[in-house]
């Protein structure tokens, strides 16, 4: 008698699964007009294509001679910084190291210690996501 109340529960709470799984698929699930439930549906709409909105903004400037220096490049207020980067105007610049690269709200910002003879340019790139129009 035990196995048999058990197996009932087993499949009362199976139905039940079942039950709430189904009516959360036809809740949202389909938006063909025809369905009743689809005005009641309350999902987000979706997002503007990202064609064309992510844009790279650069500043350059000296990093003088046995002098650390710190370049910062901004978004525009209304954008989203996805990244940047910190490059020198020559790769194979010597004893010019990056010491620190860091994303703050709407700025990225390189710091270099220069400790070579010569001046060198950092490049500072950043990639920001504008608004859609």
């Amino acid at each position: 008698m035990g196995d048999n109340v058990e197996r009932t529960k087993g499949l009362m709470t199976l139905a039940a699964g079942v039950g709430v799984g189904i009516a959360l698929v036809l809740s949202c699930g389909d938006d063909s007009p025809g369905d009743a439930d689809a005005a009641v549906c309350d999902c987000p709409a979706a997002e503007a294509p990202l064609a064309g909105r992510v844009q790279e903004f650069e500043e350059t400037a000296e990093i003088a001679v046995q002098t650390s220096r710190a370049i910062g490049v901004d978004c525009p207020s209304d954008a989203i910084p996805l990244g940047g980067s910190c490059l020198l105007d020559e790769l194979a610049a010597e004893r010019v190291n990056l010491t620190m690269a860091y994303q703050g709200s709407q700025t990225w910002v390189c710091r270099w210690d220069n400790l070579s003879p010569e001046p060198r340019m950092g490049i500072v790139r950043v990639r920001c996501l504008m608004p859609a129009q």
